[in-house]
């Protein structure tokens, strides 16, 4: 009897082990998940502000192109 008690404590730990070792193994994939995601939203910030810099790249350039045109109109 005393045999079977210590037999099912052993499995009970081993079982408690293994769910500590699943709740590790979660969180670590948890935490990886939210470093992905920030990566993600960082270069989703990247683009974003490289377009703006186009964008107003395009903008003076046409604003240069229209100045020319009306500094050649007045020659």
């Amino acid at each position: 009897m005393e045999e079977e008690i210590k037999k099912m404590e052993e499995e009970k730990n081993k079982k408690e082990e293994e769910k500590k070792k699943m709740e590790e193994e979660k969180k670590k994939m948890e935490e990886e998940k939210k470093k992905k995601e920030e990566e993600k939203k960082k270069k989703e910030e990247e683009k974003k502000k490289e377009e703006m810099e186009l964008l107003e790249y395009e903008r003076i350039q046409e604003e240069i192109k229209f100045l020319e045109e009306m500094k050649e109109k007045d020659t």
